[in-house]
């Protein structure tokens, strides 16, 4: 990853190996996580994944048989068999799974707090 890319990013991405599931409103596909932020995933697929990059798709990633995150998100960028996601809209139980996954595997709250302030940022430029 070249410094100008790390530059662009405003949020820290966790390495999480993990199965998943992606939906549209017509198909599902079983993937692989690679990686987690707040602001979004990256996911492998089986086979090439060339789906339509305007559709929401929705990710159910299940913890355990009580905790699942679940998150509406858009197509960033796709290569191949993995594909890039930007989350779009996350209810507040899967946010707080997702922020303590993600503070869990910083092992700094003050880098996970780092995350908070960009995502403030970014939805207050979007209003």
């Amino acid at each position: 990853m070249t410094s100008s890319i790390n530059e662009k990013r405003h949020f820290h991405r966790i390495t999480f190996h993990s199965d998943a599931l992606l939906k549209s409103d017509t198909s599902q596909w079983n993937c692989e996580v690679l990686d987690l932020s707040l602001n979004g995933c990256l996911l492998r697929f089986s086979d090439d994944w060339q789906e339509d990059k305007t559709l929401i798709y929705t990710l159910v990633l299940s913890l355990s048989e009580e905790i699942v995150i679940s998150m509406e998100m858009t197509v960033a960028h796709q290569h191949e068999k993995t594909a890039g996601f930007k989350c779009e809209y996350i209810d507040f139980d899967s946010f707080s799974n997702l922020s303590r996954l993600i503070e869990l595997n910083l092992g700094d709250s003050q880098l996970l707090e780092q995350d908070f302030l960009a995502l403030a940022e970014i939805k207050k430029h979007q209003e």
